[in-house]
């Protein structure tokens, strides 16, 4: 009888931090973890940066009418989120912001952000998505893992300039009968939960499939 390797690919993650930011100018281009640039911010030049720092944004500003540059910044991260000062359970809306920017046909720049299920986004003038208030649910005091996404654009030419940025401003909190909670106390912070910690929501279905896959298999 051949043995039955049973591989849980839900409790465990399937990519490491990813941090990118590149810049371009004219066609010349750095990259970099946390930030890039290029050109100057000198009046009357062209120029370009991304940056990852709490925020995510990117610029992009042609002086010269025929020069182009554009900027991009990336950041998915692993946070812990931990929830006190209430028992029970409830939902967490996370306040995301998105925004951009355009110039005619000329600049163009957005952003976007995703949390739980909360994905707000905008393209130039647009305006963001709303967050539904049952974003991520949570029990107090039980530690879950979340991974967060932002990116942000900008890019410019022949003439003009734009920004684009995303960033977190917390979370405002309901419980399990969506009635406001207030200020709670929690923690949420950049990490990995150790083995044998409280996987995210979305995998415990996978992981019940899995265990029921395997206790079948015993009992032939």
């Amino acid at each position: 009888m051949r043995p039955l390797v049973l591989v849980l690919f839900a409790s465990i993650p399937l990519f490491a931090d990813i941090l990118e930011t590149s810049a371009s100018c004219n066609g010349s281009t750095n990259t970099g973890t946390y930030s890039a640039s290029c050109g100057s911010n000198s009046p009357g030049a062209t120029g370009a940066s991304a940056v990852i720092s709490g925020y995510v944004g990117a610029d992009a500003w042609v002086g010269t009418f025929g020069d182009y540059s554009s900027a991009s910044a990336l950041s998915i991260e692993n946070y812990i989120l931990t929830v006190y000062g209430y028992t029970g359970s409830g939902y967490a809306e996370p306040l995301l912001f998105a925004g951009g920017g355009q110039e005619g046909s000329f600049a163009v720049a957005g952003a976007s952000a995703s949390l739980g299920l909360c994905t707000v986004s905008v393209y130039g003038d647009g305006y963001p998505t709303l967050s539904p208030e049952n974003s991520v649910s949570f029990v107090s005091g039980v530690p879950q893992q979340l991974t967060f996404s932002q990116s942000a654009f900008a890019m410019a030419g022949p003439s003009g300039g734009v920004d684009g940025e995303t960033y977190f401003q917390g979370f405002l909190f309901f419980s399990d009968q969506y009635q406001p909670l207030g200020d709670l106390s929690y923690s949420f912070t950049p990490g990995d939960l150790p083995p044998g910690g409280v996987p995210e929501p979305a995998t415990l279905p996978l992981l019940a499939l899995g265990c029921a896959a395997l206790i079948a298999w015993r009992h032939r």
